[in-house]
């Protein structure tokens, strides 16, 4: 009997200690991810501010810069916070037409989310080769380059356009566009081409 109530008492000790040491981690967390919203904020509205110097304005429909920029920042960070886990492009364009400068700088945007997953996919092909010994080779890489391009074409327009900003130049109008991708799409259509 003594034995079964010392065993008890010890389990419960050891539920509460768990409890204790999970709450301290989740406050850690929490407080990590306040930080980081913090950071994020502060570097929001000084870009704001850059930006609306140098002349430009929230697309019309679109949210106000500054929450634009923020929400932009967030995608680049998600994964510090937890969340999905996002590929972010940006770039800028001019035009006479505003509806080209638009798309094209939209368009470049995509090329460079492109240009990241090919990083990524790199990255993780050459740790799979470091620590398996039997890397893919040339053609491997090949491979690799053709499925990217598959993922940019099929899926890249899937992409969601977060920064909308343009500004009137001598020559036209100039777009700034910045748009996020979900990391787990690309991955899930490169799993489905590996099978």
């Amino acid at each position: 009997m003594k034995t079964k109530l010392i065993n008890i008492v010890v389990i419960i000790a050891g539920m509460l200690f768990a409890t204790n040491a999970s709450a301290q981690t989740l406050k850690e967390i929490q407080k990590q991810q306040a930080a980081i919203m913090k950071e994020v904020k502060k570097q929001a509205k000084e870009q704001a501010k850059v930006y609306k110097k140098a002349g430009y304005i929230a697309s019309v429909g679109a949210v106000p810069m500054e929450k634009q920029i923020e929400t932009y920042l967030l995608r680049k960070r998600s994964k510090e916070l937890g969340q999905k886990e996002y590929v972010c492009g940006q770039s800028e364009a001019t035009s006479v037409s505003q509806a080209d400068a638009r798309e094209l700088a939209t368009t470049r945007a995509k090329v460079e989310i492109a240009q990241s997953i090919n990083q990524k996919v790199s990255n993780q092909r050459k740790e799979l080769a470091k620590t398996s010994q039997t890397g893919t080779g040339i053609s491997g890489d090949i491979k690799d380059q053709r499925e990217i391009n598959s993922v940019s074409d099929k899926d890249l327009d899937r992409s969601e356009i977060i920064i909308d900003l343009y500004r009137p130049v001598e020559n036209g109008t100039q777009y700034l566009i910045g748009v996020a991708y979900e990391w787990s799409r690309a991955r899930e259509i490169l799993n489905s081409m590996n099978k």
